[in-house]
């Protein structure tokens, strides 16, 4: 049974206390293989081997607690002999435990057809067929806070004269083939002291903004890739700016290559953007934690995050970033991270949002939707499991658990999620102990986001 899994870098020192293991449990002593290996540290490999020593105990709901987690980070550490392993430990468990899983492990390619996709997701995450009360996205979550869990009660946090404002309703672009007349919406609106930000002016982020705001607000504007749904209003901001008569102060412009090269011209012809102006950009490859960082003004700094993100199907710049302004105080640091668009690549992307936990930031969370990919994944049917270009639920809560904020905003949420992204919300706040909203205009609670230091943070 060596070839279940392939040995990392991080497993290959415990390869012989597991393999042990595992030689206990064909010989039925699974008592004795369930000691060596909690004597092994904590891994996908060391949970797999003791849900088989569980299975020979009859212990169904221990194999469930043990393999759930699995769903969601299921990756390349397994082969597909390890993966056909979990899975009928899971359907066996399931039968007994979980119908509505069981349902899905048996026929896994029911999720796959068409429009349904979306539905049976959301099923999948919140349905409410799941043994003792949970759906199986909860016992997912309840694992995953194990290793995060922090009262909130317990902060003694200054709040900040700085906040960020959600000028948008559901994800731009998921209204430009409706026939309604709702508002799109699309942006943010950061600000600290008097310092006021403009973040990806998309569809009517304009006509939102005015509301409350003047355009004599505005200091900066940066823009995180070149969609429209996130620069749509742009060209009408610089018409504005430069109608402006009685403006004194240059506006910063932070706009990611693709959208610089467009208004290039703009840039370097006028008056009232301040120079240099140079492109936002941020690579996988080359990406360091503690380099990039732009001084946006005297108490703000910002670093542009890697993003993978594809402006076209062929694309392969990658030229799209997300954000993470620190915004200075005497006392404590604050820290907002800002994901954008972007898919989640296991490992990779893991370790950029880990450099961050340090500072338990606010992380506000391009959400987007619910897709077949990360469906596929978490059944183990798939390779992929994930959404070619955006996080999904699934990256969500991989970001959150890599990331470690002091609380969470879902964002750029697709209309399709609506019904369910406030219960996604509400099991993040219980599951990691954080608080988590929905960033929306016109929440009751997420509409307006105070940022604060954590303080046991650095």
């Amino acid at each position: 049974m060596c070839d279940l899994w392939d040995p990392s870098e991080r497993d290959s020192e415990e390869q012989t206390p597991l393999l042990d293991a595992l030689k206990a449990i064909e010989e039925n002593r699974s008592a004795a293989a369930i000691r060596d290996a909690r004597q092994c540290r904590q891994s996908d490999a060391r949970d797999l081997v003791l849900a088989c020593a569980y299975d020979k105990l009859g212990d169904r709901q221990e194999v469930l607690r043990l393999l759930a987690p699995l769903l969601l980070t299921l990756n390349s550490c397994f082969t597909n002999k390890g993966r056909e392993l979990i899975s009928s430990l899971l359907l066996r468990a399931a039968q007994e435990l979980d119908l509505e899983l069981a349902a899905l492990l048996t026929n896994p390619q029911a999720i796959t057809t068409g429009d349904a996709v979306s539905g049976i997701v959301k099923s999948f995450y919140f349905g409410g067929g799941a043994a003792q009360g949970h759906t199986l996205y909860q016992r997912v979550l309840q694992q995953e806070s194990k290793q995060h869990t922090r009262s909130v009660s317990e902060r003694n946090v200054r709040p900040l004269v700085c906040q960020i404002e959600f000028l948008k309703h559901y994800s731009s672009s998921t209204h430009l083939t409706d026939d309604s007349n709702e508002p799109l919406g699309g942006g943010y609106f950061l600000i600290a002291d008097e310092f006021g930000c403009v973040i990806d002016p998309g569809f009517d982020f304009l006509d939102n903004f005015m509301k409350v705001h003047r355009i004599a607000d505005i200091d900066a504007i940066v823009v995180t890739h070149c969609h429209d749904d996130h620069n749509a209003d742009l060209p009408a901001l610089l018409s504005l700016l430069y109608r402006q008569p009685n403006r004194t102060r240059e506006v910063q412009l932070f706009l990611d290559s693709k959208t610089y090269a467009k208004y290039e011209d703009i840039v370097r012809s006028s008056q009232y953007i301040h120079k240099p102006c140079n492109p936002l950009s941020a690579s996988i490859r080359d990406w360091s934690p503690g380099d990039g960082f732009i001084d946006v003004a005297p108490t703000i700094s910002l670093q542009p995050i890697p993003a993978q993100h594809r402006l076209t199907p062929q694309d392969e710049s990658h030229s799209a970033v997300g954000l993470h302004f620190v915004l200075r105080n005497p006392d404590h640091d604050c820290h907002l991270v800002i994901s954008g668009d972007t898919a989640w690549v296991p490992g990779v992307m893991a370790e950029v949002y880990r450099s961050f936990s340090q500072y338990r930031p606010t992380l506000v969370v391009h959400t987007s939707t619910a897709c077949k990919e990360e469906a596929l994944g978490i059944l183990g049917v798939s390779d992929v499991g994930y959404h070619r270009n955006h996080l999904g639920i699934r990256g969500t809560v991989e970001m959150i658990s890599a990331c470690r904020p002091s609380k969470v905003v879902l964002s750029e949420v697709g209309e399709e999620l609506g019904k369910v992204v406030h219960k996604l919300a509400s099991l993040i706040n219980v599951a990691f102990d954080i608080p988590c909203w929905v960033g929306m205009m016109g929440d009751p609670e997420g509409g307006v986001v105070t940022l604060v230091p954590d303080t046991n943070g650095k």
